[in-house]
């Protein structure tokens, strides 16, 4: 996740540390470990940067959980489980994907086949039993994935504008959705585009958020169904991709103490009002790929 701090907790000393997502994981992996000893877990790995070995400080812990059974019980295991994995590392949003083992064997779940493919990648630590190789996804057409999956970002992005409170920076909110946008979505393009043979051009290490980027940033800049909107889609990919970095930018001036509280949060309000922007580009990519993949009743 591009994560957006607020001013009070850059003071706080609540930004991670270099050393903090490597003890994050062995925690993890440890009381993980302890789990599928006790017969709760049937296995879990962590993904993402922290499973890459390059999460920095505004990256989250990306892990996933399934349960021996769905009772009650095992629940309630995993709660105490994760408590003690935030209370150790309090400066890491830790927030698992957790199922029940039958649920994800039956398909009973909401991961679509093109996250799966990003939960199965290569570079992962996995704890007893790898989840990935027993997950069963519906068959739903590639357009329907990622018409949802666009619609949920809209949702997001719009809520968050609307908000009276710009400055309200809880861990989830728009502005982060935003920031991770060009990775986010251009994941899923690339993935619905192989899928469909629209190009030859495989995603490789999905964990990989730069190689990512780039990927995205070449496919989307192909012959498109309508070609008119390729130039505004790479213009507005490209000024997604700068906010990004100028965020990284005041984060470090900020921890430096290079900039006052009102410049820093003035700075947030600026990237804000980009929302808009956000959502049109999102329309765009809509109306520039959706026409290339199938979906239902079509």
């Amino acid at each position: 996740m591009s994560r957006v701090f607020s001013y009070e907790e850059i003071r706080d000393g609540r930004v991670p540390g270099s050393n903090v997502f490597d003890i994050a994981l062995a925690n993890f992996e440890e009381f993980s470990q302890n789990a599928v000893d006790n017969g709760i877990i049937d296995g879990s790995f962590v993904y993402g940067s922290v499973a890459l070995g390059v999460a920095n400080r505004r990256s989250d812990f990306d892990n996933f959980i399934s349960l021996t059974d769905g009772c009650v019980h095992s629940y309630n295991t995993v709660k105490n489980f994760f408590a003690s994995v935030v209370e150790l590392n309090p400066s890491i949003p830790t927030t698992p994907m957790v199922y029940a083992k039958q649920a994800l064997r039956q398909g009973r779940h909401e991961i679509d086949r093109f996250f799966g493919q990003h939960l199965a990648c290569d570079h992962r630590v996995v704890i007893g039993n790898d989840p990935a190789t027993y997950i069963k996804y519906s068959d739903q057409p590639a357009g329907d994935i990622l018409t949802n999956y666009l619609a949920q970002k809209k949702r997001r992005l719009t809520n968050t504008y609307v908000s009276p409170e710009p400055l309200d920076l809880r861990d989830g909110c728009g502005l982060q959705r935003m920031l991770e946008l060009p990775a986010a979505v251009g994941r899923k393009v690339v993935q619905a585009l192989v899928e469909v043979g629209d190009t030859d051009e495989p995603l490789g290490n999905s964990a990989d958020k730069l190689a990512v980027i780039q990927k995205a940033r070449k496919v989307m800049g192909q012959e498109l169904v309508v070609p008119r909107f390729k130039e505004l889609i790479i213009s507005m990919f490209d000024e997604l991709v700068r906010s990004n970095a100028d965020y990284d930018e005041l984060l470090d001036a900020a921890l430096n103490d290079d900039v006052s509280k009102t410049e820093y949060e003035s700075e947030i309000i600026g990237l804000f009002n980009n929302l808009p922007m956000a959502i049109e580009w999102l329309n765009y990519v809509e109306l520039a790929i959706l026409p290339r993949l199938p979906r239902s009743g079509s």
